[in-house]
């Protein structure tokens, strides 16, 4: 019984429906003296769809008699949706002037993973230092530190890049070649080309 003051009120003990196909759990909660409420429905990734996931109040409550019961039935797991984005590059850091490819694989909530390289959309959170083209190559510009990232049906994942100073790529020697005389002297020129041209 419930006690409201000095009035006492019978009560009843709400059945456990959760789990239960929709059709088979109002029997109970009819049979407990208790009524149907809302019935409203989501996808859920583990309740089979016509089940159960939820009811309230819980089950074992006390409540009145004749109280509703609301329950939430499941419609199954839905299409699967994106989940997360993984982004990844042969290396974390590059010298000012150089590239590289970045590669975005998404995963789903059924468990299955794509390359999305191609479709996601590509971002740098620093521009002065890189950038990224929409085929996910970036671009190191300046020394510092971005994040590179690609976004998919409104999920992001990205990739930590640290950009340092240029460094010496070749060296051009001129003339490169030439033909003297015994004795004769030649003078050579080495210029180095650095990663950022």
């Amino acid at each position: 019984t419930i006690v409201t003051g000095s009035l006492l009120i019978a009560s009843v003990v709400g059945p456990n429906v959760v789990g239960m196909l929709r059709a088979d759990a109002e029997a109970p909660i009819v049979a407990a003296d208790l009524t149907v409420g809302s019935v409203t429905f989501e996808e859920h990734p583990a309740v089979p769809a016509g089940h159960l996931i939820r009811q309230s109040p819980h089950a074992g409550t006390m409540v009145a008699p004749q109280s509703a019961v609301d329950i939430v039935v499941s419609l199954g797991p839905g299409a699967p949706r994106l989940q997360s984005i993984a982004v990844t590059a042969a290396s974390a850091s590059l010298a000012a002037g150089n590239s590289q490819q970045y590669t975005a694989i998404g995963t789903w909530t059924d468990g299955h993973t794509e390359n999305i390289t191609a479709t996601a959309t590509w971002s740098s959170t620093n521009q002065p230092v890189a950038t990224v083209n929409a085929a996910g190559v970036g671009q190191a510009l300046e020394a510092g530190n971005a994040v590179i990232q690609a976004t998919k049906d409104g999920v992001t994942g990205g990739a930590a890049l640290t950009v340092t100073g240029a460094v010496l790529e070749s060296i051009v020697v001129t003339p490169d070649s030439a033909i003297l005389l015994v004795g004769q002297p030649q003078t050579f020129t080495a210029q180095g080309v650095l990663t950022d041209g």
